[in-house]
């Protein structure tokens, strides 16, 4: 997976292209953003030190609330069994519920654009290894 290069990584001097595909799904006063992040990005060779590139692909999930984010004092991180009995407008709720305090985001009504780069930023962040290396051959 990810987004495969053909020219060298340094033929890119202001970076690689980031493809985003974004399905939005509206329910009552939200909006859900459920997306892919691909694209390739430019590290030092592990071993000697070159130009390598490292494909990075991530999946994210945004909330868009209409109403004031607020961080919540207790956060759950189990399951119970009276989870698995819910109806089908509860587990909606519960798919919502799974999307991280720090992944919702406050959108006014009033409001006709949103910036969600420090988001992407962030999740092309965790995706990047330690362990790049420019060549498979490359043993320096």
């Amino acid at each position: 997976m990810g987004i495969r290069v053909t020219n060298a990584v340094k033929d890119y001097p202001n970076g690689t292209p980031v493809q985003i595909s974004i399905d939005v799904t509206r329910k009552k006063q939200r909006i859900r953003l459920d997306g892919i992040i691909k694209t390739v990005i430019t590290l030092g060779c592990n071993r000697c030190g070159e130009p390598a590139a490292e494909s990075i692909f991530s999946n994210f999930s945004l909330l868009l609330s209409e109403e004031p984010i607020e961080e919540p004092e207790i956060i759950d991180l189990g399951a119970t069994l009276e989870e698995r009995f819910k109806s089908k407008e509860d587990m909606e709720e519960d798919d919502d519920a799974s999307i991280d305090w720090e992944d919702r985001l406050y959108f006014p009504p009033e409001e006709k654009e949103i910036d969600i780069s420090k988001h992407i930023r962030d999740l092309v962040h965790l995706e990047i290894t330690i362990n790049a290396v420019c060549d498979p051959k490359c043993k320096e």
